[in-house]
């Protein structure tokens, strides 16, 4: 898929960051450095559009706290290796700048073709004879080009933020699959809740519903949910789509109502009601005569990485779950003129779906919104985002849930549907089911040695394939915040009372 142009929504919020005392710079300066070392061909960035322009007279502060510790590096294979994937700075002792190469597995770091560079691996002189690399980097394992510097060092930067609920119950591969989906998160936690460590370090808004929940089910850091819920809409509904994604607008309303059932922080819900109501409005406009969205009008319709997965009625089901959220939102702010409007939008919208989408023959909703064009094309993601939000119970749910567990349509392309395909079978009562589907992408991951889990994970790939992302041998980011959700899911798995 073609990376569309991403809106500049997030330039308030991406100036949020000051140096420390480490000699940080912060996120936005990440952001306006790897722009300049695209222009010089120096690295080959998965940012989704222009880069943010960010000027140097920027003078903020850091809002997250970190803790910074030495982590042990060793010398393997030609290969300095800090034992597992981290974020942190690298810093030697040399007569001259070194040349450095990074990498989150150790085919990244022998690259040598500045073309497959991810990120950004300049060294600065912090004192005579001393280098550090400025920004915090994600890898790892590193090495050096010519000669080979001294006193090599790693300093971890993670989040300073305690597990205040810890998983029980589980075996040992449980608790080792826990722990690694806890360290994903936190080392994503920087000044918002980010998508991974390596590339874009940005908000999106699609991410942000998993990642909130695992914040929620662990570390409980109400304010990074906040920022990163402001953040992502700081332009307002008349910029656009928040992330220029139609599908990531409606995941933000979703994001909100998440926030309040789990943080049950009115006061924010009332400086942001005004934000959550012009963007449900907005939908309105966008609607058909039959109150469904076609997708035709949406710069990126994202759902997730297959092409099968930009379903039109995918799309119906998340906007079905967006107007149920604002009617909470609503009721929980006492605006009862919205709630009755947005539960009359939904109704409408649940009863067109069911109309034209559902296929009574199969027991499964298709893929488009055409019952003469689409009859034969079945969606996956449809059918989890229809049990999920709540559009069919029932003789339906139990239709639906049967042809999930079979395994008989198109896969998801992402552990951030997966997740939702967990949630969707536990909801219908398929919690074995949902158990095969955890083991297969989280313990396929843990199998091939993962110590952070991945953005993507496809097992039926060998080797180096699990490493490429958009046409790139190394662009997949192997600490992925969407990749979090067992920090819930495992929980949810051993509760007989499951609320969704």
């Amino acid at each position: 898929m073609e990376f569309r142009l991403f809106r500049g929504i997030l330039l308030v919020g991406l100036m949020l960051g000051l140096s420390c005392s480490f000699g940080v710079t912060n996120e936005a300066a990440v952001l306006r450095d790897m722009r300049l070392d695209v222009k010089r061909l120096k690295l080959k960035v998965g940012y989704p559009g222009k880069f943010l322009e960010v000027p140097d007279s920027v003078v903020a502060r850091r809002a997250q706290k970190y803790v910074r510790r030495a982590l042990d590096v060793r010398k393997t294979d030609g290969l300095w290796d800090i034992g597992m994937v981290s974020v942190g700075y690298v810093e030697v002792a040399a007569v001259t700048r070194p040349k450095l190469f990074v990498g989150e597995s150790k085919a990244e770091a022998l690259n040598d073709n500045p073309q497959y560079f991810e990120q950004t691996t300049e060294m600065m002189e912090v004192r005579p004879g001393v280098w550090r690399t400025p920004l915090p980097l994600a890898l790892r394992y590193f090495r050096f080009g010519g000669v080979e510097p001294s006193k090599i060092s790693f300093t971890e930067e993670i989040a300073d933020v305690s597990d205040k609920v810890g998983f029980k119950g589980g075996n040992d591969r449980e608790k080792r699959m826990y722990d690694v989906a806890l360290r994903t998160l936190r080392l994503c936690m920087r000044e918002f809740l980010v998508d991974g460590v390596k590339r874009d370090r940005l908000p999106w808004a699609g991410d942000l519903s998993i990642s909130l929940l695992a914040d929620a089910y662990s570390f409980r850091d109400a304010d990074i949910v906040k920022r990163t819920l402001r953040v992502l809409d700081s332009a307002g509904w008349k910029a656009g789509d928040i992330n220029g994604i139609v599908d990531y607008s409606l995941w933000w309303v979703i994001s909100h109502d998440l926030y309040q059932k789990h943080f049950n922080d009115v006061s924010f819900l009332n400086d942001e009601y005004l934000r959550i109501a012009g963007r449900l409005e907005s939908f309105a406009a966008r609607e058909n005569s039959d109150g469904l969205l076609t997708g035709e009008d949406a710069s990126w319709l994202f759902i997730d990485w297959t092409e099968d997965a930009h379903s039109p009625t995918a799309l119906n089901a998340i906007y079905y779950g967006a107007l149920c959220a604002g009617v909470r939102l609503a009721e929980l702010k006492g605006a009862a003129a919205d709630a009755l409007r947005w539960r009359a939008r939904a109704e409408r919208l649940k009863a067109a779906l069911l109309a034209k989408a559902w296929d009574e023959e199969r027991g499964l909703f298709r893929w488009g919104l055409s019952p003469s064009r689409d009859a034969f094309r079945f969606s996956r993601h449809a059918n989890i985002y229809a049990v999920y939000f709540g559009l069919v119970d029932g003789a339906c749910l139990k239709r639906i849930a049967k042809s999930l567990a079979a395994d008989k349509l198109p896969s998801v392309g992402t552990p951030y549907v997966s997740a939702y395909e967990v949630m969707a079978l536990i909801k219908c009562g398929q919690k074995a089911e949902a158990q095969k589907v955890v083991e297969k992408i989280w313990g396929g991951m843990l199998d091939l040695g993962a110590t952070t889990f991945w953005e993507g994970f496809n097992p039926a790939e060998k080797g180096e394939e699990h490493l490429a992302f958009y046409d790139r041998p190394y662009a997949k980011s192997l600490c992925h915040a969407w990749s979090s959700a067992p920090v819930f899911l495992l929980r949810m798995l051993k509760s007989d009372t499951v609320e969704f």
